[in-house]
């Protein structure tokens, strides 16, 4: 398997960017924690997490 490696300017010309998809996509990000990111008390995702992590 051949592996192509691309000078960093390469690598930045090679991106493709659709700017009217991230535009698109931040939206709809927004509304969703517009809708759903109020915090709640008592809630702490951080100490979720770390009790899957210990789980497994």
């Amino acid at each position: 398997m051949a592996t192509a490696k691309l000078t960093v300017e390469q690598f930045i010309k090679s991106r493709v960017r659709d700017r009217e998809a991230l535009r698109k996509a931040s939206a709809r990000l927004d509304a969703f924690r517009k809708k759903y990111g109020q915090p709640e008390a008592g809630f702490d995702s951080l100490k979720i997490l770390r009790q899957l992590r210990e789980l497994r």
